[in-house]
């Protein structure tokens, strides 16, 4: 389906044949709604810091513009 008038570029099918869920035990374990147990964004690095981390043709920096602009111009 077409969003703000563009329509993809591609699209994926995706066949599920098995599905596990995992118990709620676990879930709450982790505890994902616990305020106390979340940790601030601001620690986690940047899509830029993890694609200039792998690819040495990009700065944290230039990673950032050009994930910018992709947002911008081609995300829809």
């Amino acid at each position: 389906a077409a969003v703000a008038g563009k329509a993809p570029k591609t699209g994926m099918l995706i066949d599920i044949e098995e599905v596990f869920f995992h118990c709620a035990k676990a879930i709450r374990r982790a505890r994902l709604w616990d305020p106390a147990a979340q940790v601030e964004r601001s620690v986690f690095p940047t899509m830029g810091r993890i694609i200039a981390d792998q690819n040495a043709d990009y700065t944290e920096e230039e990673a950032e513009r050009r994930l910018a602009i992709a947002y911008r111009e081609r995300m829809y």
